[in-house]
């Protein structure tokens, strides 16, 4: 492998590491304007990290008797969770906005651990996922204000509970009992209930589309990362391309991109619009349990067991802008067959009829109109969601010295490896891809072919049996 430089502005690169926690770091959360970080970790600490000075200014918040599993910023307010089976709420000093009140309210939310926290858009509430299988809604405003329970759904422990972005009425939860649940918080009752076709899946964190309120993804223990489609009730996008339980993920704030941290000690990024992944970021030592965006995209944060944080420059608002694109596929898809563990991302392209259900979210949009599948086969690639694919675009791996980074072919640049047998293999990776994207190609013109003829016989059809009826009108 050769060796290159990630500061040239193209990809993901490290630009501070955070270090003040004395144990695996757990969660982050950012501000919302990206210039402040969150964390909790296994030293039973809240950690605010100020990234807007040249040298990093960190507070630590005590209070928590055991590990802190889930953090959430607010503008009013931080919210922890821990397994001492309480949430905190530390409001934000009102003098400088800068750093939390030393003191913190303690909500004692649950009889078990309490795995996440999230508060609604507006803050005006938020809701708590434990070990003892229920979503609990809560009240930041007024202390200790209990406000429902979301209960006899899940089975087993409830590992996360999230908010929609765009629908405060909306929260999904999953768990141990591999079922990914959607709430309605008015009645209480979960609208939609969704599980995988392989029942032992144990899902680890939820995450909802910032721009499509129907669309949702979810990692779980299986090394599998999946895309929901809420109004037909089905997977549309699947990805296995870690080795290790995927512990969380976040969309970019355009939707069109997915961060994953994982176990198996990598994160990875993927495309959504083409459904493929872009780069495999190696950065820690040891597993990644959490991973956010700023709210703007420019940034990411990722943390793990070595006790570090680190602040990466995302590097995807560059080149093609595709935000006028948003996320949609007309059909779901079912969950692929297992293949090779090792593959990047395994090939999906199964595809079965619409749900006969009522929808109960409304329909995307692209550029304003719903893209039927057949008109979609006529856009240009950039525009389509492609669920396939054989080959990652990049693969990056990076660490705090030195960063290596193997491709087949980017923007039109040459492989460029010093190995002769890299060398070759990459080649004939590249004649495979070739091979398959002409297959397709000609796949969708045949299928275009055959619409036109189709198109073609109904005309003929039509005026077969309007003909006799014109002749026996002039008759009379």
């Amino acid at each position: 492998m050769s060796e290159y430089s990630v500061t040239d502005g193209s990809d993901p690169c490290v630009e501070t590491t955070l270090r003040g926690h004395r144990q695996a770091v757990n969660c982050v959360s950012f501000s919302g304007d990206g210039k402040q970080l969150v964390s909790g970790s296994d030293d039973n600490n809240v950690m605010l990290w100020s990234l807007d000075d040249k040298q990093s200014i960190c507070y630590r918040l005590v209070g928590h008797s055991s590990s802190v599993q889930s953090v959430v910023f607010t503008p009013q307010f931080l919210l922890s969770s821990s397994k001492d089976c309480t949430v905190r709420l530390w409001r934000m000093n009102r003098i400088s906005g800068r750093h939390p009140e030393n003191e913190s309210v303690v909500y004692r939310c649950h009889s078990s651990s309490i795995r996440c926290v999230s508060a609604s858009a507006d803050a005006s509430a938020f809701c708590t996922a434990s070990d003892d299988k229920t979503v609990k809604i809560w009240s930041p405003i007024a202390t200790n204000k209990f406000i429902g329970t979301l209960s006899g759904v899940h089975t087993n422990w409830v590992r996360h509970a999230k908010y929609s972005r765009l629908n405060q009425h909306l929260i999904g939860s999953c768990g141990d009992d591999g079922l990914v649940a959607i709430w309605d918080v008015r009645t209480r009752d979960a609208v939609i209930q969704l599980t995988p076709r392989r029942k032992s899946t144990h899902f680890t964190s939820l995450e909802w589309h910032p721009n499509c309120e129907h669309i949702i993804s979810s990692s779980s223990a299986d090394t599998s990362i999946r895309i929901w489609d809420l109004r037909k009730e089905k997977m549309i996008q699947y990805y296995a391309a870690h080795t290790g339980a995927v512990n969380a993920t976040d969309f970019h704030a355009s939707g069109n991109y997915l961060i994953s941290a994982s176990s198996d000690e990598t994160s990875k990024i993927f495309d959504l619009l083409e459904g493929r992944g872009l780069f495999t970021l190696k950065a820690h030592n040891g597993a990644v349990n959490a991973c956010a965006f700023t709210p703007d995209g420019q940034y990411f944060a990722t943390a793990g067991n070595d006790k570090q944080i680190m602040i990466w420059k995302s590097n995807l608002m560059n080149g093609l802008d595709r935000s006028e694109y948003m996320l949609q596929l007309d059909e779901p898809i079912d969950e692929p067959l297992l293949l090779n563990p090792r593959d990047h991302i395994r090939p999906q392209s199964h595809s079965t009829p619409q749900s006969s259900k009522a929808s109960k979210f409304q329909t995307p949009v692209m550029n304003g109109n719903r893209v039927p599948l057949k008109s979609a086969l006529r856009r240009s690639c950039s525009e389509e969601i492609k669920p396939m694919t054989t080959t990652p675009k990049q693969t990056l791996y990076t660490n705090a010295r030195h960063s290596t980074r193997w491709r087949d072919r980017v923007d039109g640049r040459d492989v460029r490896i010093n190995n002769s047998g890299d060398h070759l293999n990459s080649a004939k990776s590249e004649s495979i891809t070739q091979t398959f994207i002409n297959q397709l190609k000609t796949l969708t013109d045949s299928v275009l072919l055959i619409e036109e003829r189709l198109s073609t016989l109904e005309d003929k059809f039509e005026t077969h049996c309007t003909a006799p009826s014109a002749h026996g009108s002039s008759n009379g």
